[in-house]
């Protein structure tokens, strides 16, 4: 037995995005930086970072290259580096897991609840709890990751994290423009990472 689809379903259909948005207002976008030559950290992007950091409720958003350098910048900027632990959800893309990596940290793998795929705070202390154990690695990060548009339990993880000397950081690629208690996903944690 064999299925066929009834309609191929593009990931990414430009001729549609060109008809709703318009042609012309593409070319005059692209025209627009051409000319003032600023295709990175241009006055689009400072427009760009404004808007997202109004849209989270935060005071600071700066905008990268992918999902992927927006956590390796934040462990940057929290001095991740070798002999450090970073706590990752297990269920997650690899850019989560990367980033420590790409910086000579160790990523230790957190399980997730099976009702959400969220990272499991109960296992995020069993984690912690044999990281110290073995007492060879300095405990640094909790990168949760939020998983089909659902935010992570972030008042347990942030508590666990923080009276354990960690910082936060959120991986909301899946969860940007949901709400967790109020708060806008991009303004919950010490800091998040999104990718469009």
């Amino acid at each position: 037995m064999s299925y066929q689809p009834s309609k191929m379903i593009g990931i990414f259909d430009c001729a549609t995005s060109q008809k709703v948005i318009g042609q012309e207002k593409f070319l005059d976008a692209f025209k627009t930086i051409l000319n003032h030559g600023a295709y990175c950290q241009g006055p689009e992007t400072k427009e760009l970072d404004t808007k997202l950091a109004e849209y989270s409720g935060t005071k600071y958003c700066s905008t990268c290259g992918s999902g992927t350098d927006a956590l390796t910048l934040a462990l940057m900027a929290w001095g991740v580096k070798e002999g450090d632990a970073v706590f990752v959800s297990s269920f997650t893309f690899v850019a989560s897991a990367e980033a420590p990596v790409l910086l000579g940290a160790t990523p230790i793998f957190v399980d997730s609840k099976p009702d959400t795929y969220n990272m499991d705070p109960e296992d995020l202390k069993r984690a912690i709890a044999e990281v110290k154990a073995a007492g060879k690695l300095n405990l640094k990060v909790v990168i949760p990751v939020d998983i089909f548009g659902s935010p992570c339990e972030y008042d347990e993880i942030i508590k666990i994290a923080h009276e354990n000397g960690m910082k936060v950081l959120s991986d909301s690629c899946q969860s940007y423009g949901s709400v967790y208690k109020g708060k806008n996903a991009g303004s919950i944690a010490d800091m998040t990472a999104t990718s469009f």
